[in-house]
């Protein structure tokens, strides 16, 4: 009867040590899902509302697990878009994405575009990856010069 007490002892302090090892796996390795060229270029310089964004994405991806990305329009200001989850293939992509389409309430100014792309790696950690893209004007015939 000891004997086999002992056994199980010994099995369950080598399972705990392994889950404190894959534990620590999880929490400290350097994940790095995404490499992106900053900032990310944007095709015109001058939108107007109603008109479509493009940008020119160079990017590695290291990863297949799907992002869940959010968006904002930046000028002092933060307009929030709605977050998406692009389908992306692992391994090298240069890309020219229609990003948006400029909302009709974004008054007229000098913007930048601020992605934060969210990375569930494993059940315990989840990486985030901010990049930014190049400057541009949003104009309208309504704003008063």
């Amino acid at each position: 009867m000891k004997r086999s007490h002992t056994i199980f002892a010994n099995i369950a302090i080598c399972l705990m040590y392994l889950l404190v090892i894959l534990f620590l796996y999880w929490t400290l390795y350097p994940y790095k899902p995404l490499e992106i060229e900053q900032p990310v270029k944007i095709v015109s310089e001058v939108h107007n509302p109603g008109d479509m964004i493009y940008a020119d994405f160079n990017f590695e991806k290291n990863t297949n697990v799907k992002p869940d990305i959010s968006l904002a329009i930046v000028d002092g200001v933060i307009f929030n878009i709605p977050s998406s989850t692009p389908q992306n293939s692992e391994g090298h992509n240069e890309r020219v994405v229609g990003v948006l389409e400029v909302p009709s309430t974004v008054p007229c100014g000098i913007y930048h575009l601020h992605w934060t792309a969210k990375y569930r790696m494993n059940p315990i950690r989840t990486v985030e990856v901010k990049y930014e893209s190049e400057k541009f004007e949003i104009t309208s015939a309504l704003c008063a010069e």
